[in-house]
C-alpha cells in the first residue's frame, strides 16, 4: 500500500498543531497561579546490607492489618530461604548463640507470604541443650516452593539500643510525621519496660551542630490495659529542608527485669502542603441512572440537586432534550465512547466487549494532547469490557464491601485525590459512579414511593459530594481553561407504567438524560433547545478539546452551539432496549422479550416492541403536548404525518443494524470481583 507523502506530512503537521494548541493552555495556566495541595510522603526502611529501600511489610495488630516498617528489640537467630514440600511440609533450623544458651527461650517462626511476614509457629529451646534447634512443620494451606523464614528469640533482654533506619529523604517545609508502634512478643503484665526514641540524623555529617536530633522519646511500661497499637505525630520543623534518615530505636530500661518486648514500627508518613501550578482539565462525569426530570434544571419540584442546578445553570450550558441510545449502563456508555448506536457497536451484554477496531473517544482525546484517566466503580464499566482502551490510567476501585450509595470513598473522591497528585496537564478525566442508581426495591408495601424516596435521598447525598468535588476542582485547576460535563447513561422508572428500574421501557423516564456543560468554550447561562443523543457527546467533546473526530463516529458535534453559535439541524436519534427481564411493582422480575426500539425527532417519538404473539407493536407520542406519553397517536383514526413517517423509520431500523453492525470484541474474561459487582447491579454475568 502506497501513501501520498504530502498528505502524510499534512497529517503530521495537523497533529503537531493539535498537540501544541492543547499544550499551550498548560503553560498559560502555570503562569496564572499556583496553589497548595495536601500531600503525603511514605518513608521506607533501608536494607541493612544494601541501603536500598525495602518494601513495607504487613502485621496484624489489635485485629487490624497494618503497614509496618520493621521491628526492633528482637534477636534474629536465622533468616533464610527454605522449601515447602508436598502437603506443606517445611524444615526450619536456627542456632541459639552461646550467650543465650544458659536459659530457656521460646523461638518465634515467621514466614513471608504474599509480601507479609506472618507468625506461623513456635519452637522451644531448653537451657543447656544443643544450640542447633530444628523442627519439621506442616502447613497444608501453603503452596509448594521456596519461602523466606525468620526465627526470633522471644522476649530476650539486652540492655542496648537497637535501630531501624529509613532511606534518606528531604524533609519538606511544614511537614508533620505520623507513625505508630506496638509492643509485641511477650506477656505484657510480666515484661520489662522499654525506652523508645525517634531520631533524625543528617545524611551529610556536620549538618546539625549537635549531631542527630531527637524528635520524640517515650518510656513505656507494658500492661494488658495499654492499647496494643499507639499512634504518634511530631513536627519536623527543626530538620525542615535537610536530607535526613530516621532512626526508630528501642532498648530495655537499665533496671529492667524480666523479658523484653519487641517493638513493631508502623510505616512513617509525612503530611505537608505542596505548591503546585494549576493546569486545565477536561472532566466528564456520568451519574448512573440519573433521570433528567430529577434535576431542578429540568423542571423538578423540590429539587434534591441544588448544587448542580446552580453550578451549571448560572454559568453553564444546559441541553434541553438529550436522550440515551440504550437503557442499560454498559450499552449506553459503549455508545458514548464509540459514537455508535448499540446495535452497531454490539456490546449489549456483559459477555460482549467493545471491538478494538471501533472509533474511540479516548484515543481521539489522547491524540489531541491530553493525558487520559478514568475512575469508575467497575461492574458494567469494567475495563475488561473494553472501556479501558486508550486510557493512560483506569481505576475501578476495589471489591464492594457495601453497595455504592453507602461507599465511604467513591469514584469521584478517588479521581480528586489522583488529580491533586498530578503536576501538569492538560488531563482528560472520565468518572462514572453508581451513587445515583436505585438499588433497593421493596415489595408489597408501596414499592414506588419507597424506592423514589430512597432515590431522592441518594441524589441529595450525591449533590453534596459533587459540591465538594467541583469546589476543589476549581481551586486546583485553571477553571477558565477547564471544561466540566455531567450526564448519565439512562434514567430509571418508578412504576409509572407498572415497571421499575430500566432496561426494557423506552418512555422518557429511562431514555431522557441530563447533559450539562461548563467552562472553556461554553457560553454561560445558556439553555439549548436541541435534541441530541449520547452518541453526539464524543464528537462534541473532541471538538471542544481541539481534536479531530474519527471518521467512523456516527454522532454529530454541537460544540459550536455551546460556544454561542447557531444550533445545527440534528438527525433523528434511536434508542434501544435489550434486557430480558423487567421489574414489576411487587419487586419481582418478569421475563420480557427484547429488543425494543424508539426513534426520536425533536418533540416526537415512535417506539416499536414485541407484543403478545410475537408481532411488532407501535406507539407514537407528541412530547410537546403529552410529556407523560399517555396518548398513543397511532391508535387514533387519522395519525399525524410525522407518526406514520417515523413508524416506517423505526420499522426499517433493525435492517440498518444488520447491515452496519460490527462484531463485538472478544469475551471479557471477567474475574470474581467483576462478577460480584455485576450481580449486585442486577446483571447475570
Amino acid at each position: 500500500m502506497q501513501t501520498d507523502p504530502l498528505r502524510s506530512c499534512g497529517r503530521a503537521l495537523a497533529l503537531a498543531a493539535a498537540v501544541l494548541s492543547a499544550a499551550l493552555p498548560t503553560a498559560a495556566g502555570a503562569q496564572e497561579r499556583s496553589y497548595s495541595v495536601p500531600s503525603e510522603l511514605a518513608v521506607a526502611a533501608a536494607d541493612p546490607a544494601t541501603g536500598l529501600a525495602q518494601a513495607p511489610g504487613r502485621a496484624r495488630v489489635s485485629g487490624a492489618w497494618r503497614d509496618v516498617l520493621g521491628t526492633t528489640g528482637r534477636i534474629p537467630l536465622a533468616r533464610r530461604e527454605v522449601y515447602v514440600g508436598r502437603g506443606g511440609r517445611v524444615f526450619v533450623v536456627a542456632r541459639v548463640p552461646e550467650h543465650l544458651a544458659g536459659s530457656s527461650h521460646d523461638l518465634d517462626v515467621y514466614f513471608r507470604e504474599g509480601g507479609v511476614w506472618q507468625l506461623r509457629a513456635q519452637m522451644r529451646y531448653n537451657a543447656g541443650a544443643p544450640t542447633l534447634v530444628s523442627k519439621t512443620l506442616v502447613f497444608p494451606d501453603m503452596p509448594e516452593g521456596p519461602v523466606m523464614t525468620e526465627v526470633h528469640a522471644r522476649g530476650v533482654h539486652e540492655a542496648r539500643w537497637e535501630d531501624l533506619t529509613s532511606v534518606p529523604f528531604s524533609v519538606p517545609d511544614g511537614g508533620r510525621l505520623r507513625f505508630g508502634y506496638a509492643l509485641d512478643g511477650v506477656d505484657p503484665d510480666s515484661s520489662a519496660a522499654v525506652e523508645l526514641s525517634l531520631e533524625a540524623a543528617p545524611v551529610q555529617p556536620g549538618t546539625f551542630r549537635r549531631g542527630p536530633v531527637t524528635l520524640w522519646s517515650e518510656r513505656v511500661t507494658p500492661s494488658s490495659s495499654q492499647p496494643r497499637w499507639v499512634e504518634e505525630e511530631v513536627s519536623l520543623r527543626r530538620v525542615a529542608g535537610n536530607e535526613v534518615v530516621l532512626r526508630f530505636r528501642s532498648r530495655p530500661v537499665d533496671e529492667a527485669e524480666g523479658p523484653s518486648p519487641g517493638v513493631v514500627w508502623g510505616v512513617p508518613r509525612i503530611s505537608y502542603a505542596r505548591e503546585r501550578s494549576a493546569f486545565p482539565v477536561f472532566v466528564v462525569l456520568s451519574l448512573d441512572a440519573l433521570r433528567a426530570d430529577s434535576l431542578g434544571l429540568y423542571g423538578a419540584e423540590n429539587s434534591q440537586t441544588p448544587f448542580l442546578d446552580e453550578f451549571f445553570g448560572s454559568k453553564g450550558g444546559v441541553v434541553e432534550d438529550a436522550v440515551t441510545q440504550a437503557v442499560t449502563t454498559q450499552a449506553a456508555h459503549a455508545s458514548l465512547f464509540t459514537s455508535l448506536n448499540p446495535c452497531m457497536h454490539g456490546a449489549l451484554a456483559t459477555s460482549q466487549t467493545i471491538g478494538p477496531d471501533l472509533p474511540s473517544l479516548t484515543e481521539a482525546i489522547s491524540a489531541a494532547g491530553y493525558r487520559t484517566a478514568a475512575f469508575t466503580e467497575g461492574g458494567a464499566l469494567a475495563a475488561k469490557l473494553g472501556f479501558g482502551r486508550g486510557f493512560d490510567h483506569y481505576d475501578e476501585g476495589g471489591s464492594w464491601t457495601r453497595l455504592p450509595p453507602e461507599m465511604p470513598v467513591t469514584a469521584v473522591e478517588r479521581a480528586l485525590e489522583w488529580l491533586r497528585k498530578q503536576e501538569q496537564g492538560p488531563i482528560f478525566v472520565f468518572i462514572h459512579t453508581y451513587q445515583t442508581r436505585p438499588f433497593s426495591w421493596s415489595s408489597a408495601t408501596g414499592p414506588a414511593s419507597s424506592a423514589r424516596s430512597r432515590y431522592r435521598a441518594q441524589l441529595r447525598a450525591a449533590d453534596e459530594r459533587l459540591r465538594t468535588f467541583f469546589d476543589e476542582l476549581e481551586r486546583i485547576t485553571v477553571g477558565s481553561k477547564s471544561t466540566f460535563v455531567v450526564t448519565s447513561g439512562h434514567g430509571s422508572a418508578f412504576f409509572e407504567r407498572g415497571v421499575g428500574g430500566h432496561g426494557t421501557e423506552l418512555f422518557d423516564t429511562t431514555t431522557r438524560i441530563p447533559m450539562l456543560f461548563r467552562g472553556a468554550n461554553v457560553r454561560s447561562g445558556r439553555r439549548h433547545d436541541l435534541t441530541v443523543g449520547l452518541i453526539d457527546l464524543a464528537p462534541t467533546l473532541i471538538d471542544l478539546a481541539g481534536g479531530t473526530v474519527p471518521a467512523g463516529m456516527r454522532g454529530r458535534s454541537f460544540a459550536d452551539t455551546l460556544r454561542g453559535g447557531r444550533a445545527p439541524r440534528m438527525p433523528h436519534r434511536f434508542v434501544e432496549a435489550h434486557a430480558r427481564a423487567r421489574r414489576r411493582a411487587d419487586g419481582s422480575l418478569a421475563p420480557w422479550t427484547p429488543p425494543a426500539f424508539a426513534v426520536r425527532e425533536a418533540g416526537h417519538k415512535v417506539t416499536m416492541h414485541v407484543a403478545t404473539g410475537g408481532l411488532p407493536a407501535f406507539e407514537a407520542y407528541d412530547l410537546g403536548v403529552d410529556p407523560t406519553e399517555r396518548q398513543n397517536l397511532l391508535d387514533v383514526p387519522r395519525p399525524p404525518e410525522w407518526a406514520t413517517r417515523l413508524k416506517r423509520v423505526v420499522q426499517n431500523y433493525p435492517m440498518v443494524c444488520d447491515r452496519l453492525g460490527a462484531r463485538p470484541g472478544p469475551a471479557p474474561g471477567l474475574d470474581s470481583v467483576d462478577r460480584e459487582k455485576l450481580r449486585a447491579l442486577g446483571y447475570q454475568p
